[in-house]
């Protein structure tokens, strides 16, 4: 028999602050990959909906990426996978952070972030294959070039970092402080590159080692501000003085505002210090892919 499997897909628009975060921009279509000839094949899908796969599945199995693409500059960014056969288990993997953005998950270098690596089909029957009883997990870590926004990187250079087994039907979850991209000169403020985490099939007679799941996230340095013009011990009088302020990593699609707070006294017992926003800089270029 050659089944088809029926491609879920869900995307979802979010609103943060004053904006939507817009995946209307990009469009996405599901790459299958037949095994072990890999012969490919594209078909367009909506963000959000079902449909069926475009090649029946062979005994071997097939492997399904989901892959988005930007128009404007035209860019590429492989979002999902899967590998689907008869008795290959499941496995999927979501990774989580503070940052509410759901395309494609961000933090800041000293923020923590959350994966959670589910796992079914699984079998504790000692007789069945190895590669029916566990699955394996790697966690690899890779450093965006300064200036890089990670989308021209070659991922097959990624260091693995860490690898491990799961060998239970279960939902496992791992709460990272921070992350281990290394630290450019030992700043861990100036990080900014992605880690990746996986989970595969073991190889067999049937079919090789495959990716059942995986998913990156992005980490972005923190923001760095200086002052110039001004001490703090300046006391601005008749004429305030020319202050020049320099900002530099600015997280994705955050607003940054420049703040004078007044202390002159009042007339009023109950007056309190009133601020005055100079001026606001927002970061709008959407550097985390789709």
């Amino acid at each position: 028999m050659n089944p088809r499997i029926l491609l879920l897909l869900f995307f979802c628009l979010i609103t943060t602050g004053r904006e939507k975060l817009n995946a209307d921009d990009y469009t996405f279509f599901v790459r299958q990959v037949q095994m072990p000839w890999q012969l490919q094949w594209d078909v367009a899908v909506q963000k959000q909906g079902s449909q069926q796969s475009p090649l029946a599945v062979n005994p071997n199995g097939a492997r399904f990426e989901l892959w988005a693409v930007k128009a404007t500059p035209l860019t590429s960014y492989q979002v999902d996978t899967t590998y689907v056969n008869s008795y290959i288990p499941v496995a999927t993997v979501k990774i989580s952070s503070d940052d509410p953005y759901q395309v494609i998950p961000r933090t800041r270098a000293d923020k923590p972030f959350t994966v959670t690596i589910v796992t079914n089909g699984l079998t504790s029957n000692p007789t069945a294959p190895a590669a029916a009883q566990q699955v394996k997990i790697l966690r690899h870590n890779q450093s965006y070039p300064e200036g890089s926004d990670g989308s021209n990187i070659n991922r097959a250079n990624a260091t693995l970092y860490s690898q491990g087994s799961i060998n239970t039907n279960s939902t496992t979850t791992l709460v990272y402080p921070q992350t281990v991209v290394p630290a450019p000169n030992g700043d861990f403020t100036k990080i900014r590159g992605e880690e990746r985490f996986s989970v595969y099939s073991l190889a067999d007679y049937q079919a090789p080692e495959s990716q059942l799941s995986s998913e990156f996230i992005q980490i972005w340095p923190v923001a760095r501000t200086s002052i110039a013009g001004i001490t703090a011990s300046t006391e601005v009088k008749a004429a305030a003085p020319n202050v020049t302020i320099s900002l530099s990593d600015l997280y994705p699609e955050s607003f940054t505002y420049a703040v004078s707070v007044s202390l002159r006294p009042s007339c009023h017992p109950l007056a309190l210090p009133r601020p005055i926003v100079l001026a606001a800089v927002r970061r709008c270029d959407d550097w985390s892919g789709p």
